[in-house]
């Protein structure tokens, strides 16, 4: 039950970023099968639950060199700095970070790669299909994105799985009863996208 929820806000959130999708993927028109669950308490605006999206955003003292021409283990010294800030974060993400940190405006394939061989050579960083975490580390919080400066945070395909989790564990018990539809939308509130239904 939990993928078929998680699958659906997926579903939605892509549909944000297209607005001939989103005019027929609003809310109030997902499919209207009702699910109820009991719990103790509504919240309506929770502050345990979400935090702001921080982003990294520091330079490199490296000049006159490209990303993957520096070693493995300066990258991997950047790029576990750069998930200690923003884990769960994937590892496109991370590649966009380490371009920015050399000044680049776009990570190529080359930074990519190398952004990856610095994951992978870096101690204590996890992976789970593309995303990178620390090591014992688990998150229990919704990141807003309403204010984020890389707007490809706000791309589902960007939107860590486990946080989708956190989100909906959250409103489950935290709601009396509640729809389908109406789960999906106040997830998607707690990522920071209500802005896009005013």
């Amino acid at each position: 039950r939990r993928q078929d929820q998680e699958a659906k806000l997926l579903d939605y959130l892509a549909s944000l970023g297209n607005p001939d999708i989103a005019n027929e993927s609003k809310p109030d028109l997902i499919e209207t099968a009702i699910d109820i669950f009991e719990s103790n308490i509504i919240a309506d605006e929770p502050s345990n639950i979400t935090a702001p999206y921080i982003e990294f955003n520091e330079k490199v003292l490296s000049k006159n060199k490209a990303p993957h021409e520096v070693s493995v283990y300066e990258r991997a010294k950047l790029v576990k700095k750069i998930v200690e800030i923003e884990a769960p974060i994937h590892q496109d993400e991370v590649a966009r970070r380490v371009a920015k940190a050399f000044d680049l405006e776009k990570a190529g394939a080359r930074i990519v790669a190398a952004t990856i061989e610095g994951l992978k050579f870096a101690d204590g960083l996890k992976n789970e299909d593309g995303f990178w975490s620390i090591v014992g580390v688990v998150n229990k919080v919704v990141r807003n994105r309403s204010s984020v400066f890389s707007k490809n945070l706000e791309k589902a395909e960007y939107i860590p799985p486990a946080e989708i989790t956190v989100a909906l564990e959250y409103l489950v018990r935290s709601s009396v009863q509640i729809e389908d539809a109406e789960l999906v939308q106040q997830t998607s509130r707690l990522f920071g996208f209500q802005s896009r239904y005013r």
